[in-house]
């Protein structure tokens, strides 16, 4: 999966995760990308691998996603959206 980063300020991103959660809001799969440098006002691609997970057993349904760049108070962020994917045998 890609995400768009538009950072509004600068500064070093320690990690950059991506959670997947089921309806029981357990992260199921999760995602991430190395330490990288944002600028303010540049657009950056940053691809994940969805190479990670809780061992969430099927048939389970996928709610909600969540993106967070963590690292300094000037770039730390986080947000959420609704989205729907069923895991099924």
């Amino acid at each position: 999966m890609v995400f768009r980063l538009a950072p509004s300020a600068t500064g070093p991103a320690l990690t950059f995760l991506v959670f997947l959660h089921a309806t029981s809001k357990r992260a199921c799969l999760l995602a991430s990308a190395a330490p990288f440098s944002l600028r303010a006002g540049e657009s950056m691609a940053v691809e994940v691998v969805f190479d990670d997970s809780d061992e969430c057993a099927t048939p389970f349904e996928i709610a909600s996603m969540a993106a967070v760049v963590e690292g300094t108070v000037e770039v730390a962020s986080r947000q959420e959206w609704s989205v729907h994917y069923s895991f099924a045998p």
